[in-house]
């Protein structure tokens, strides 16, 4: 009998379809754990909310301000909206809410400027 394919016997002992091992960093829980695992994890440095939440008052002063898109087109406003409302996730749920719904107000202002500029 001939053998078409030899096996690899250093495969079939992993526990993983491609033959890795196995690694689990203490900090991710189990996927299939029975109870939810809450992560542990330290609150962020003071300095480091200092600074988004002097880039969200930046950003928000920009939109006030302008009175088109302060951006080069529509792709980079988006971003820019998409990235506001991310980065307000690190702030305190109050606060954050806030810096939206105002962000939110400019941007759309912003959008009925430019919208009604193309349309002319």
């Amino acid at each position: 009998m001939t053998v078409l394919y030899q096996s690899f016997p250093h495969l079939l002992a992993e526990h993983t379809i491609s033959g890795m091992g196995t690694y689990r960093s203490s900090r991710q829980p189990d996927l299939f754990a029975t109870a939810p695992q809450a992560l542990s994890q330290e609150p962020p440095p003071a300095e480091f909310i200092t600074r988004i939440r002097g880039e969200l008052t930046d950003t928000l002063a920009r939109v006030r301000e302008a009175s088109a898109l302060p951006w080069r087109d529509l792709t980079a406003a988006t971003l820019a909206e998409l990235r506001f409302n991310s980065i307000a996730g690190w702030l305190p749920e109050h606060e954050a809410s806030a810096l939206r719904a105002a962000f939110q107000c400019e941007i759309s202002r912003l959008y009925l400027i430019a919208e009604t500029d193309d349309e002319a």
